[in-house]
This record gives structure tokens, C-alpha cells and sequence, in this order.
């Protein structure tokens, strides 16, 4: 559940927060244009994220690092031309009248929506990966997590665009251009990032060591963008609060105090929304990946090239790890839990997709370390998917006998 509220919400807040204050910012041009241009650049958006998905999961040509590239490169285009062309007042009007500032704001939010849209067609095939049955608990709480996450981006999005619209038209330009700035420092990171991994550039220590500098700080402008978001939130609460209304037709006096009771709502909606955004980014974050913390493997001596376990020391239904030293002195490790009356998962702790990463027993499951995976316990010891490796053994007189051949076959994967 964690691990798909984290990854969608760090994929998808940001770039609606900033459609958000785009859209908001535009609402001071031209109301009814802006809800058309907005609506074409989202369908557009969906459409090619649509479109990128099917061809990820049907085909082997589609690069995702080229899509993300032709993305980036044409949000921060048009993010530039918006920027420089909102610092004066004057230039926002002509670019407007002449239509072109309709298309910048429309290349910008479709831009950046369609590098965030696609993983969200992409996560769904990932939630029953492991299991026979799609309703299972596992995946009714992945499919939650994502709903969350979906719910609580779209709604910062829309919170914010209020917000804005709530603003005077010059301290929205300003604010959304602030906005803009850290957002394409992020964008700028994971274009520098595609360009240096698809050429030759990899060859310079200059740019090699600039690029491992900047992924080491890689989400500063994100949090920088929610800081700003959250500092504009409460500085519009404060000026609310500061505004005194007197010498004025009663009626008059009223409407105004509803507008500013409406903006103080929507502005603190904006600060709790960044703030559960955070708490998602930071706290569930660290929950989702912290290190699984296990017990060393039960090393087993080999008795002639027979490694024999009792059944009785594995039938109590848990998940039992050992460990075998080949004999270039690498440590291997295998598992072994009962499925059935008579049946045994007996395997590595490793597997074809995550390597050897292994596996660990949470709440009664079999859960892949990598990819948080919950494995099917019965399908343990049969090949496919993300299931551990099979390793070829024998029941007789009471215990699992393992060859140690079977296993000096298979120690390459844990070298």
C-alpha cells in the first residue's frame, strides 16, 4: 500500500501543482478560453500517456528514456518562454492577444503531465504480479494506496489553481514563476540525467561527477516547490486576516467578508495538502523502504555432498532460511517452508527478476525484499515470474535431502 502512495504522489503532485498555479494564473487572461485549453492539454496529456503505456507493456522498441526526453525538453521550453514572458506585464498582454501565450501555457501542462501519467497506467499490472487470486488482501491494499495517491494529487492540483485565482493577478504571476523555477531545476536533473546515460558524455569526470551531485540532491527543488507552495498558503491566511473592512454599504461589506472566509479556506486546503503531500514523501517513505532487518541463515554442514534437514524442523508453516559455502567460499542461502500435509517449497533466496536480494516472512507471507512482492507460498519451488528459484531435492526417511551439486550449479547467482 505504502510503496504505491509513496511513487505515485512523488510523480504526480508535483506536476499538478504546477498545472494548479498555471491554470489559476491564466484565469486572470481569459476565463473561458483557459478551461478549454486546460481540458485540451489533459486529454492530449492522457492520450500519449495512454499511448506510452500500451507500448511498454506490448512491445519491445518503446525506450522510456526517450519519451521522458522529448517530455522534458519540450515542458522546459515552453516553461522558459512563460517565465521570461510573465516578467513583464506588457509582453503577457501582446503574447496573449496574438493567441501564442494560450499554446505555451497548452505545451507546458500537456508536457508535464505526460511525463508523470504514464506510470499511473502502469502500476495496476503490477498489483496481482504473485497472486491466483486478483481480490486477494494484498492487492485490494495496493489499489488503495494508489487511489489515495491519485485523490490527493488531483485534489492539490485543483486546491492550488484556487488558490491562485484568489490572488491579485501581479502576486500570481510572481508566485507561480517562483513556482516554475524550482520545478524546472527538477526537470533540468532528469534531463541532464537521460542525456548523460544515452551518449558519450559518460566519458567526462567533469559531468560525471556534476551529474552524481545533482541526483544526490535530486528532490531539493521538490521540496523547495512545497515550501514555497506551503509559505504562499500562509502568507495569504495572514494577509486575510489583516484585512479590515469599514465605510462601506453593509450589503457590500458582507459579500467581501464571504470572498475572504472562501480564500482562507481554499489557501488552508492548499497548506494541508502540501502538508500530507510531505508527510507521503518523507514519512511513508521511510516506511515503505526501510531495510528488513533478518536473522543470519542456519549454515548446515554437508555430510559427504547430502545436506539434510528434518522435517520436523520446518513444519511448523514458516518461512526457514540456511545458508550453504560453496566451494570458491561464497555464501549461498535457500529457503524452505511447508505448503501442504506432504508438500514443501524448497528454493533459493534468490530469483530471476530480483536477484538475490531474498525474501522474508511478513504477517504469515512470503514477501520478495526488492519489490515488496508478496509471494503465492504455493507456487514456492516452482519456476516463473518473481517466484525463488527452484532447488532440486528429495524427501526420504523424514527429511529434505539437498545435493550439494544442485546447489555449486546455481552459485553464480549470489557472486
Amino acid at each position: 500500500m505504502l510503496q504505491y502512495l509513496v511513487e505515485v504522489v512523488m510523480a504526480l503532485f508535483p506536476a499538478c501543482v504546477l498545472s494548479g498555479g498555471l491554470y489559476g494564473v491564466w484565469g486572470h487572461q481569459d476565463d473561458g478560453r483557459r478551461k478549454h485549453m486546460f481540458v485540451g492539454a489533459f486529454s492530449c496529456a492522457l492520450t500519449i500517456a495512454v499511448l506510452a503505456a500500451v507500448l511498454r507493456l506490448t512491445t519491445n522498441f518503446f525506450v522510456r528514456e526517450y519519451f521522458n526526453l522529448a517530455c522534458l525538453a519540450v515542458a522546459m521550453v515552453a516553461e522558459s518562454i512563460w517565465f521570461f514572458c510573465s516578467r513583464s506585464q506588457s509582453v503577457v498582454c501582446r503574447v496573449s492577444k496574438e493567441g501564442a501565450g494560450r499554446w505555451v501555457y497548452f505545451c507546458a501542462v500537456a508536457a508535464c503531465l505526460s511525463y508523470a501519467l504514464p506510470d499511473l497506467f502502469l502500476y495496476p499490472s503490477e498489483f496481482a504480479v504473485g497472486f491466483d487470486d486478483p481480490f486477494h488482501a494484498e492487492v485490494l491494499f495496493k489499489t488503495i494506496g494508489y487511489a489515495l495517491a491519485l485523490a490527493l494529487s488531483l485534489a492539490g492540483g485543483w486546491v492550488v489553481s484556487r488558490m491562485i485565482s484568489g490572488m491579485s493577478q501581479v502576486q500570481a504571476r510572481r508566485t507561480v514563476s517562483l513556482w516554475l523555477a524550482f520545478f524546472a531545476l527538477w526537470q533540468f536533473i532528469q534531463l541532464f540525467r537521460i542525456v548523460m546515460l544515452r551518449s558519450a558524455l559518460m566519458q567526462s569526470d567533469v559531468l560525471m561527477e556534476l551529474l552524481l551531485f545533482l541526483l544526490e540532491y535530486e528532490f531539493v527543488p521538490v521540496g523547495a516547490l512545497l515550501l514555497a507552495v506551503g509559505c504562499s498558503a500562509v502568507y495569504s491566511i495572514v494577509s486575510c486576516r489583516k484585512v479590515v473592512f469599514s465605510g462601506e454599504n453593509p450589503a457590500v461589506v458582507r459579500k467581501k467578508k464571504a470572498q475572504v472566509r472562501n480564500r482562507m479556506r481554499w489557501n488552508f486546503s492548499g497548506l494541508v495538502s502540501v502538508a500530507l503531500a510531505v508527510f507521503v514523501m518523507t514519512a511513508c517513505n521511510w516506511m515503505a523502504n526501510r531495510t528488513v532487518e533478518l536473522s543470519p541463515p542456519v549454515e548446515l554442514a554437508a555430510s559427504g555432498r547430502k545436506i539434510e534437514i528434518g522435517l520436523d524442523t520446518v513444519n511448523d508453516g514458516h518461512l526457514h532460511r540456511f545458508a550453504y559455502t560453496a566451494e570458491n567460499g561464497t555464501q549461498m542461502r535457500y529457503i524452505i517452508i511447508r505448503k501442504s500435509e506432504s508438500a514443501y517449497g524448497v528454493a533459493l533466496d534468490a530469483c530471476d527478476i530480483c536477484g538475490p536480494s531474498g525474501y522474508y516472512e511478513r504477517d504469515g507471507q512470503v514477501v520478495c525484499i526488492l519489490c515488496d512482492v508478496v509471494m503465492n507460498i504455493g507456487t514456492i519451488g516452482m519456476p516463473g515470474g518473481c517466484n525463488p528459484v527452484p532447488l532440486a531435492h528429495e524427501i526420504s526417511d523424514g527429511k529434505i535431502v539437498i545435493d550439494t551439486a544442485d546447489l555449486e550449479a546455481e552459485v553464480h547467482r549470489f557472486e
